[in-house]
């Protein structure tokens, strides 16, 4: 086995999976779900998000596998953390890096696995894999979808790693109380968010530092906002109406009271109530010229390159007032292709009608008002993306003045869901396939029994005049003192005729479900004597004896059972035996009771039957190979799976046994 390298920036990976403070948390839908989908798109039974920690890999999310974690040297995705594209195994007992690895010898039974590296500030800090215990491979879109997936595993570390203030970030408290001056200087404000914008609480030096009293400020946002550089404003209304898109602190230009521009850095956390964002909340210090170049540079570029979604200004007239970066990631232009210009152009136009009647219905409703709408909008490259979009008139807000649309790539979860459709269909056209198959075999075994039906309807009448004959001849030479032998051969083939085909006609309605008992209660001690003495010629003209034992605690006893069917079996038994036991041998016949249950056993004296064929002389056709069958005549492969079915209609159980003084002993039980 060949344990996984280490990077060469494993430092830096382990703090980056460290700033996510996600190791060793609670399963979460969003995560679960991710994997589940993965699961289903690959048809395998086990799919994982792994993470991999300095000694160990821990499971995210899992599906199909029990353990929370396993060591990182045995890990196949300490491996993948070192690719730069999806590391795949289609047979892992042909890779030399896992053919003895612990997990591909013992549990699970990994034979083969694919795991599509994850990345967090730039760094592979796991996969998402997927396992299956047979070789086997995938398709390219399998790849590309299941990348895909990846990437919205990406997209919710993203998520957690924004809505943690990090010690590594330079932002944090503890920095700022190394700050005497700047905490001096320092205001907290709150503002709530619905139904309507409101500014709630002012504190700290507030006054002191801007020269407007807090009373003044208090509710109205309008009048706050107004006082923010026109530059920023549509930073500071994304800030409000996207809250959780901002993890950093915040640089907004302020006009204080002296008529001069202050530069503010602004600390902002959300708090939900009924499972949205109520209010934000925080504090604000002064930054110097030279912090706000670093900062203002993350407003526009650094913040908004951390922002996943594209978010967009529309003005009422439905032109572009505002794009951020991530546009360029998601769809290829860059902002100043797209400022300026009509919003709907690169819309597809089968979906233009359906976003300006959603835009132009958000324009003339209420403010504050939210549509959410799913659309295909070009890329630079030509080709079409399904995107998300959630847009909210805030048209009454200075800091928009517009529609804000907060936009999401979907296309790989539209291929996805494609994809699952395609499946459904495709399962849908099975299940109805297999109805299909099912009527064909219940024609087909409707068929059968009649056929059958006819064949049983067609011997019946000549075994019948054949077994009346031999039986006059019989008479005849018994008079005359002729040899017997011949006489009792035919006597015997004739009944043997008679039982085969009355089993097949049974065997048949077996098969359809058809083979119900006709019960009445009946002397299971009387059934047994008769149906031995019925019988007792065909022995005595082998030379064998056959010998009936009742040991019955209840002499009388009577049940409820098919007499015809049980006859049959004790017959189908007696005959199985005799034809397995030498000539001058004796076959037993004993009846018992005990615990609710009778207990029908028939003894023999011959070869026995080994073992691997004590089941399989019950199935359909069986037949003993020529070693086992040696002392036997020819099996026709159908007595003895006639005696199962029979002991089953009435709910019994039959088996076969060895004596300890050689021979078998067949056993049938049957309810009282």
């Amino acid at each position: 086995m060949q344990a996984p390298l280490i990077p060469n920036d494993e430092e830096a990976r382990l703090e980056a999976l460290d700033a996510l403070a996600i190791l060793d948390t609670a399963p979460e839908p969003e995560f679960d779900e991710i994997a589940r989908t993965a699961a289903r798109l690959a048809n395998v039974p086990v799919a994982l998000v792994s993470l991999v920690d300095k000694e160990r890999q821990w499971f995210k999310a899992k599906c199909g596998l029990d353990a929370a974690e396993t060591s990182r040297s045995t890990s196949f995705c300490g491996h993948a953390v070192l690719e730069r594209t999806p590391l795949i195994i289609a047979d892992t007992f042909e890779d030399d890096r896992f053919r003895d690895n612990p997990l591909v010898v013992g549990e699970p039974g990994i034979r083969f696995y694919a795991g599509f590296p994850i990345r967090s500030l730039g760094h592979a800090i796991g996969t998402l894999c997927i396992i299956d215990h047979v070789p086997r491979t995938l398709t390219e879109r399998q790849v590309r979808l299941l990348g895909a997936l990846a990437r919205q595993v990406e997209v919710q570390l993203e998520f957690r790693r924004r809505e943690i203030v990090s010690p590594k970030t330079g932002f944090d408290a503890e920095s700022r109380q190394s700050n005497a001056a700047q905490l001096a200087l320092s205001i907290s404000f709150r503002i709530r968010l619905h139904p309507t914008l409101k500014l709630e609480a002012l504190g700290g030096d507030f006054q002191k530092l801007t020269g407007y009293r807090p009373e003044d400020c208090l509710g109205n946002v309008d009048l706050a906002t107004a006082r923010v550089h026109p530059d920023d404003r549509p930073l500071l209304g994304l800030a409000l109406n996207a809250p959780a898109t901002f993890a950093r602190p915040l640089a907004l230009r302020w006009r204080v009271a002296n008529g001069q521009w202050l530069w503010l850095m602004h600390e902002m956390n959300v708090r939900m109530e009924d499972e949205r964002a109520a209010f934000v909340e925080g504090t604000a210090y002064p930054s110097s010229r030279s912090e706000k170049t670093e900062t203002q540079t993350s407003d526009k570029t650094k913040l908004f390159a951390q922002t996943l979604d594209v978010l967009t200004i529309v003005d009422l007239e439905g032109r572009i007032r505002y794009q951020n970066p991530a546009a360029t990631e998601v769809f290829g232009y860059a902002s100043q292709d797209v400022v300026g210009r009509n919003a709907w152009e690169r819309i597809h136009p089968d979906d233009q009608s359906g976003v300006a009647d959603t835009f132009l219905t958000l324009v003339g409703g209420d403010t504050d008002a939210t549509s959410r709408l799913r659309y295909r909008y070009r890329h630079k490259d030509g080709s079409w993306k399904t995107v998300e979009s959630i847009a909210r008139n805030l048209s009454d807000d200075p800091a928009v003045g517009g529609i804000l649309m907060q936009t999401r790539d979907m296309s790989a979860w539209a291929d996805i869901e494609q994809s699952l459709a395609s499946a459904q269909e495709q399962a849908k056209q099975i299940a109805e396939s297999r109805q299909l198959l099912i009527e064909d075999l219940r024609r087909v075994q409707e068929d059968k029994q009649q056929l059958f039906a006819l064949i049983v309807h067609d011997l019946k009448s000549p075994l019948m005049a054949v077994a009346m004959n031999a039986q006059l001849v019989y008479e005849d030479a018994v008079k005359l003192g002729m040899d017997l032998g011949p006489v009792v051969d035919i006597i015997d083939a004739g009944d043997v005729l008679q039982r085969m085909v009355i089993d097949v006609l049974d065997v048949s309605r077996s098969e359809s479900g058809q083979l119900t008992p006709r019960f009445a209660v009946t002397s299971i001690s009387d059934l047994v004597e008769r149906c031995c003495k019925s019988i007792g010629g065909v022995f005595r003209g082998r030379q064998q004896e056959l010998v009936f034992e009742e040991r019955l605690t209840q002499p009388a006893l009577a049940m409820q059972l098919d007499a015809s069917l049980i006859e049959r079996l004790l017959q189908n038994l007696l005959d199985n035996s005799s034809k397995y036991s030498p000539y001058g041998s004796a076959i037993r016949v004993r009846v018992s009771d005990g615990e609710g249950h009778v207990h029908i056993d028939v003894l023999d004296e011959g070869p026995g039957i080994p073992d691997r064929y004590k089941k399989q002389v019950f199935e359909l056709y069986a037949q003993l190979d020529a070693e086992a069958s040696k002392h036997a005549r020819t099996s026709r492969g159908l007595g003895l799976a006639f005696c199962k079915l029979a002991v089953e209609a009435h709910r019994g159980r039959i088996w076969v046994e060895d004596r300890p003084e050689g021979g078998s002993v067949f056993r049938t039980v049957l309810p009282v």
